[in-house]
C-alpha cells in the first residue's frame, strides 16, 4: 500500500455492494427535498444521485465519474423504472444539473471550490506542516479542516500541491533558524566534513559520520569507543538543535542519511547545516545508547559470573565446614560425659587448644564466604 493510499480523501474506488447500498439509499426527508426541487421522475433519481455522490465525496462529481452501480442503487431505491447511464450523461451536459448543484449545496451547507478554498487549505496545511513531516498526514489534517468548516473539497492533486508547499515552506523556515544558530567557525567545521580528497565519497568526514562501527560488542568496544570520542569532540564544537517537533527531526535525519558529501554540497547553505546538525546530534545519541546498552550486559554477564562463582565456592568449601561441625560436635560430646568441671575443662582443652588457630582461621573464611553468599541471594 503506498502512503497516498492512507489519505482520507474520499473516492468512489472500491466501494462495495452493501457500502452502495448503506450511503446511497436516500431517507425521507431527502426524498421530500428532491421532489421539491425536481418535478419528472427521471430528474428526481439524477437530482438524488448528485446529492447523494457529494455528500459522500464533499465535492461536486462529473456524471462521467459517478459508477452506474450508484446510479441503478438511487433508481431502486426511489421505486422508478431503470434508467440508462447515457440518459445520466445526457443530464450531466444540461443547465437542469447545474441548477440542482445549486440547491443541493445550500442544503448540504457547502461552499464552492474558489480561491478562498485554497486560500484556506494553505492556511491549514501550513500550521499542520509545523509538526508533521509526511504530505499524507497533512493532507487529511486539512481535509478534516475543509469539512468542519464546510468548504468543498478541491481536486486531491491541489490539496497534494498545497501540502508540499507547506511542508517546503516550513522546512525553509527551519533550516535559516538552525543555520542561524551557527557562528562562521561552526559553519566551516561542517563544511569540512563534505571535504573530498579523492572521488572517493567513503574518504570524507561525511561518510564517517553517517557510517559508525557495527554495534559494540566485546570484540570491537575499543574500535567503537573511538568513533564515539570522535563523534562527540564533533558536536562539543557545534549547537545542537532543541526544541523541534520529533517528526522533523526524523525526516531530516532521513534526509540526511540519504545524501553523499557531494549532494550535501549541492544543497543550499542553510538547508545543509541544518541536516548535519540534525543527523549528527541523531548518530550521537545512537552511539551512546548502543555504549550504555553494552555496558549494561557487561555489569549483568559479570553480576550473573559472580554469582555462579561464588554457588562454586560454597560447593568447594562444603567438606570443610562439615568438618568444622564435626569437630564441634565431637567437642560438645566429649563436653556431655565428663564428669565435673575440672573433666568438662580439660576435655575442651585437650581438644581445641591444639587446633586453636586453625580452627579460628576456618571459620573466619565460612563466616566471610557466608555471609557474602547471603548478600547475593538475599538480591536475588
Amino acid at each position: 500500500m503506498s502512503s497516498i493510499d492512507k489519505c482520507i480523501y474520499p473516492s468512489f474506488d472500491d466501494l462495495t455492494e452493501s457500502r452502495i447500498e448503506i450511503l446511497f439509499t436516500p431517507n425521507e426527508i431527502e426524498k421530500a427535498y428532491c421532489k421539491q426541487h425536481a418535478k419528472k421522475p427521471h430528474q428526481q433519481v439524477f437530482f438524488m444521485t448528485m446529492l447523494l455522490s457529494v455528500r459522500f465525496l464533499q465535492r461536486t462529481p462529473s456524471c462521467e465519474s459517478i459508477p452506474y452501480k450508484i446510479l441503478r442503487q438511487v433508481n431502486q431505491s426511489m421505486g422508478h423504472r431503470r434508467l440508462t447511464k447515457e440518459q445520466f450523461l445526457k443530464y450531466g451536459r444540461s443547465s437542469t444539473r447545474t441548477k440542482h448543484l445549486k440547491v443541493i449545496r445550500e442544503y448540504l451547507d457547502l461552499k464552492v471550490v474558489t480561491k478562498q478554498t485554497e486560500n484556506f487549505a494553505y492556511a491549514s496545511a501550513l500550521e499542520v506542516a509545523k509538526s508533521k513531516a509526511n504530505s499524507v498526514d497533512i493532507i487529511n489534517a486539512t481535509i478534516e479542516h475543509l469539512n468542519r468548516n464546510h468548504f468543498e473539497l478541491p481536486e486531491l492533486s491541489v490539496l497534494e500541491r498545497i501540502a508540499k508547499r507547506a511542508i517546503s515552506n516550513v522546512n525553509s523556515a527551519l533550516y535559516n533558524d538552525l543555520c542561524n544558530l551557527l557562528s562562521e567557525d561552526q559553519k566551516k567545521i561542517i563544511d569540512e566534513l563534505f571535504v573530498l580528497n579523492s572521488d572517493d565519497e567513503q574518504k570524507s568526514d561525511w561518510y564517517r559520520v553517517k557510517t559508525s562501527p557495527k554495534k559494540p560488542s566485546n570484540n570491537n568496544v575499543k574500535e567503537y569507543l573511538q568513533y564515539l570520542e570522535w563523534l562527540v569532540n564533533l558536536a562539543n564544537q557545534l549547537v545542537m538543535p532543541k526544541n523541534i517537533p520529533w517528526t522533523k527531526l526524523k525526516s531530516f535525519y532521513d534526509d540526511a542519511r540519504s545524501l553523499s558529501a557531494s549532494r550535501m554540497r549541492e544543497a543550499t547553505p542553510e538547508k545543509r547545516y541544518a541536516l548535519a546538525l540534525v543527523f549528527i546530534q541523531n548518530k550521537l545519541a545512537q552511539t551512546l545508547d548502543n555504549i550504555a546498552i553494552i555496558f549494561i550486559k557487561i555489569i549483568q554477564e559479570m553480576n550473573s559470573t559472580g554469582r555462579q562463582q561464588l554457588k562454586d565456592y560454597y560447593l568447594q568449601h562444603k567438606s570443610k565446614t562439615d568438618k568444622l561441625i564435626g569437630n564441634f560436635h565431637d567437642v560438645l560430646e566429649s563436653f556431655q560425659t565428663a564428669e565435673d568441671e575440672k573433666d568438662k575443662l580439660n576435655v575442651v582443652t585437650d581438644q581445641i587448644d591444639p587446633n586453636l588457630e586453625k580452627w579460628l582461621l576456618e571459620c573466619d573464611k565460612y563466616i566471610s564466604s557466608s555471609y557474602v553468599f547471603g548478600i547475593f541471594y538475599d538480591q536475588s
